[in-house]
């Protein structure tokens, strides 16, 4: 029996006017809604749950899926929806799809690459879970990597400002969490993402701001309707959207993450990256080792994520045998999280789908 104990995704509902306020920075007010029990109100399908010793015990014996980095296979073809948020138009579509992992490379950095651009230490594990966030630093902000994730703006069915994280895969390309953009079987408006720049004197500056053209989410996704009640496996499987932004050039400025399709993060390290409210929306990293466990769409693992990090990349460092090269890939997308005890114990994510790649290539 899941109890849920606060209404906590990702994204975050920050009341009041757009953070986006010009190309010159945030706003440096930010609120938030309280309810009448003193709880922060959040936008979100996505919630933290309180688990019973016994289901969290059985869950990870059933699910402990340990120290295998091989692919696994999606579908030969799935239906996806359409949003136009000039008309306001709806439409279903099928697309059909390779049925073997695959990698999709940036034009800036990608596999061959030997040092990361977030920070590797201090790593979480099934030993030890903890609150390990650090802020992205400026030399690293000046990385290709860093400078690909973004941040995403938006306006919810009640016309409350929604704000999570978002990356740039290519050319006026983003991916963020579905929660982040539908609530209520509604798609959100004032969409705009945001990219930050690669400036230690302004960490709250905003140098791009970009208007979200389309919206792509899978069938199952907008057909579940998500209602914030729960976070259904429906929901779960299928937290990912695809942004199709109003400009097609801004890859040469920010960089693109290399994504590729069903790793199991078995025995590696990986960085789940995002802007959290509790630092003002600030980069931050949180680094961890092993998924806690696994299936064919989303993982659940020991990074640690906060509000408005829904949507940001989850990135995998791996090392290949044959090149004898280690290498970056976006493996997955950051989702929700869970608690014991008012405690965090594990985060989980969307893992990169064979979907969302022959989605965004057929986009492109």
């Amino acid at each position: 029996m899941y109890k849920i104990i606060l209404c906590c995704s990702f994204f975050f509902y920050v009341s009041g006017s757009s953070l986006f306020i010009n190309s010159n920075g945030f706003s440096n007010q930010i609120t938030s809604s309280i309810d009448n029990n003193g709880d922060l109100l959040y936008c979100s399908s996505s919630h933290s749950i309180e688990k019973k010793d016994k289901e969290v015990d059985n869950e990870y014996k059933n699910n402990k899926s340990f120290y295998d980095s091989t692919s696994l296979y999606s579908s030969k073809s799935f239906s996806y929806v359409q949003y136009n948020c000039q008309t306001k138009i709806i439409t279903e579509k099928n697309i059909s799809i390779t049925q073997s992992g695959s990698v999709k490379k940036n034009g800036n950095i990608g596999v061959g690459q030997t040092t990361s651009s977030f920070p590797t230490n201090n790593a979480n594990s099934s030993n030890i879970f903890r609150d390990n966030r650090v802020d992205v630093d400026f030399i690293n902000m000046s990385k290709y990597q860093a400078s690909a994730v973004s941040i995403f703006e938006s306006k919810n069915y009640n016309y409350e400002n929604c704000v999570s994280s978002s990356f740039l895969i290519w050319n006026g390309m983003v991916v963020t969490s579905a929660h982040s953009v539908l609530s209520h079987k509604i798609f959100n408006t004032n969409m705009e993402v945001g990219f930050v720049p690669n400036d230690i004197s302004n960490r709250l500056s905003v140098t791009q701001i970009c208007q979200v053209k389309n919206v792509y989410v899978t069938y199952d996704f907008y057909n579940s309707g998500c209602y914030f009640n729960s976070m259904s496996e429906i929901e779960k499987n299928n937290d990912w959207a695809l942004l199709e932004l109003d400009v097609n050039n801004i890859q040469n400025t920010y960089g693109s993450l290399t994504i590729g399709s069903n790793y199991t993060l078995g025995d590696v390290y990986y960085n789940s990256i995002g802007f959290p409210f509790d630092d003002q929306f600030k980069m931050q990293s949180s680094f961890a080792k092993y998924s806690r466990s696994y299936d064919s769409n989303k993982y659940t693992l020991y990074s640690y994520i906060t509000n408005g990090m829904s949507g940001g990349p989850v990135i995998g460092h791996y090392f290949d045998n044959e090149t004898l090269e280690d290498y970056d890939v976006c493996v997955g997308i950051n989702s929700y999280n869970v608690f014991y005890n008012n405690t965090m114990i594990y985060s989980g994510a969307n893992m990169i789908s064979n979907n969302l790649i022959c989605l965004a290539d057929f986009i492109i």
